[in-house]
């Protein structure tokens, strides 16, 4: 559950601050509008599949600066958790039936490129996918053409957040059980 809540309060929380923003004292007009309500709903969903992946990541640096297994099993308990979570997901109003396959094929990429070599810094993590996040937002592009640079340290800051919460409350000890299950 820590890997699924992480993941959509990145999403969440990134796409409501950066909209909050740019929208300013016409936010909760927006929130009144279907067109806004239905854009907002598919940047959250669009958006999550690479959250997934970024916490995945983070939470695989963490198993991998414990040294509690080699990366191939820390990768592979990630993705079953990462499949487990979206099989219960209908597929996204607007996306391809192969949505979710996609979502699970690039998290096992951008495992499996982290695990070629150092665990990366969390604030580092983000910068893989945030474009992907960014292109989802429900803002004309127009408006947020020049934001990108802004909204990536956005999400490395949350993104260090979750890594913070993760550091604190998983320990070696802990880890090691999680891998053992």
């Amino acid at each position: 559950s820590f890997l699924e809540s992480r993941a959509a309060y990145l999403a969440q929380k990134s796409i409501a601050e950066y909209t909050q923003a740019r929208a300013n004292m016409m936010f909760s007009t927006l929130l009144g509008e279907k067109i806004f309500q239905d854009a907002y709903e598919r940047a959250r969903w669009f958006s999550f599949p690479a959250a997934l992946s970024m916490v995945a990541e983070a939470l695989a640096a963490r198993f991998r600066n414990l040294d509690v297994g080699d990366t191939g099993a820390i990768n592979v308990m990630l993705q079953s958790m990462a499949a487990d979570i979206v099989s219960s997901y209908p597929i996204p109003a607007g996306a391809n039936p192969d949505f979710w396959q996609v979502a699970l094929l690039d998290l096992e990429r951008d495992l499996l490129r982290a695990g070629l070599g150092a665990p990366h810094a969390i604030h580092v993590i983000a910068k893989a996918r945030s474009r992907e996040v960014f292109e989802n937002l429900p803002v004309h592009p127009s408006m947020r053409k020049h934001d990108f640079d802004m909204f990536r340290n956005t999400l490395s800051f949350h993104l260090t957040e979750i890594g913070a919460e993760i550091e604190e409350g998983l320990s070696a000890d802990a880890a090691r059980k999680i891998l053992q299950a």
